[in-house]
């Protein structure tokens, strides 16, 4: 069993932990993805980015990213830059978002809350492909990203009849499938901590 910790979203220095972090040995640190919380917080991907400058063997976890709330070349360029950044140290936990995004989050990003499964689903699909820099077909067009990256190993909080990143009702059935078939890794995440299964294989 691997374990990390959960950076402070703000208000504490992520780069002090992750170091600590990594000083005993623990196998990765992992942000929160929220665009409008309750409480202030900082973007995952740019804290990621500074603590991938600062530290050396620590993996750096996505804990989860929602993936509807971006455009998903957006988060695929986004995890390949950080692969690149990080000397492929990247760990992808993705999920569909829920109410603790609240409602203002989603009408900023013009996003339906009750389309972000068949959201999560669509980018889901074809993820992989863009972080790798492969042509992938977005809103029916070929989308080639470049520089292409490994697709890092991912964590899914999915297990069947369970949660994605979000309340109960809010995994479709292509996103459990995805993490049955092992397109993901599963993984729990507890207050302050995750843990994660060493088996199986990311998409791709």
């Amino acid at each position: 069993m691997d374990v990390g910790i959960t950076l402070p979203g703000f208000g504490s220095d992520a780069v002090e932990h992750a170091q600590h972090a990594e000083g005993l040995g623990l196998e990765s640190v992992w942000h929160g993805d929220h665009l409008i919380p309750v409480n202030p917080f900082l973007d995952a991907a740019l804290v990621l980015a500074t603590v991938a400058a600062s530290t050396n063997r620590i993996k750096l976890g996505f804990g989860v990213m929602v993936l509807p709330l971006r455009p998903v070349a957006w988060a695929a360029k986004q995890v390949a830059t950080l692969q690149h950044l990080s000397g492929e140290r990247v760990l992808l936990g993705v999920g569909s978002g829920g109410d603790a995004h609240g409602e203002a989050a989603w009408r900023a990003v013009d996003v339906p809350f009750a389309e972000r499964g068949r959201r999560t689903d669509a980018s889901l699909a074809v993820l992989p492909d863009l972080v790798r820099g492969e042509a992938a077909s977005v809103h029916g067009q070929d989308v080639v990203l470049s520089p292409g990256a490994a697709m890092p190993r991912c964590s899914s909080a999915v297990a069947a009849g369970s949660r994605c990143g979000g309340r109960r009702g809010s995994v479709t059935t292509g996103t459990r499938r995805s993490c049955r078939s092992g397109r993901c890794r599963r993984g729990w995440r507890g207050c302050g901590s995750w843990r994660r299964s060493t088996g199986g294989r990311c998409a791709g």
